[in-house]
């Protein structure tokens, strides 16, 4: 059965939330570049430090590549699941790091594939905003669709590991420069949606 993008990994990350699984934050990673692990200093970068902190597992740089008005808005069929309704039908910051943190320090989860597909997108202006002092601010933002492949490999505690593969809506990604550093990017906005626009 086909899922929205990341509902398979939520899934997973609240079975694996049931388990209690909380470790330290990996001290990897400042946004401005260290080899292998990619920079945040264009939205392309910043797309594929994104997908590099679900492959490494690092909460830290998954915090990174938010901003702090991020949210993820899901698709009508998947509110139930995301515990989530027609009057709020999103997680903001806190809910999807804390969901994301408990996937990513899972003994359980043994590795996490990314592939956020490069060639379906290209950057637009979109303008937007951001909540400063609890009031809109106006910001010059860029939009893209993608349609991101997510694979999550779970251990089962004795069985054959079983990988779930998510590959079903398309996501709708904002991005602004990033609030302390204008020179690096953050995710403000992460939308599902069945087909692209």
């Amino acid at each position: 059965m086909r899922r929205g993008v990341l509902l398979m990994a939520l899934a997973v990350a609240l079975s694996l939330a049931l388990a209690g699984c909380w470790n330290p934050f990996r001290p990897d990673g400042d946004g401005n570049g260290d080899g292998d692990h990619g920079d945040r200093t264009s939205p392309d970068r910043l797309l594929e430090f994104f997908a590099r902190a679900y492959m490494d597992k690092s909460v830290e740089r998954y915090q990174e590549s938010l901003d702090l008005s991020y949210s993820f808005t899901f698709m009508e069929k998947d509110w139930d699941s995301a515990g989530v309704n027609a009057i709020i039908p999103y997680w903001g910051w806190t809910e999807d790091v804390e969901r994301t943190t408990k996937m990513f320090t899972s003994p359980k989860t043994m590795n996490i594939s990314f592939n956020f597909n490069l060639a379906v997108y290209t950057w637009q202006e979109c303008p937007d905003s951001i909540f400063v002092g609890g009031e809109p601010q106006p910001v010059d933002a860029a939009c893209s669709i993608w349609k991101p492949d997510i694979q999550v490999t779970i251990d089962q505690g004795g069985a054959e590991p079983t990988t779930y593969w998510v590959n079903a809506s398309w996501v709708e990604v904002t991005v602004i420069q990033d609030r302390l550093n204008p020179s690096l990017w953050t995710i403000l906005r992460l939308r599902e949606s069945p087909s692209p626009p």
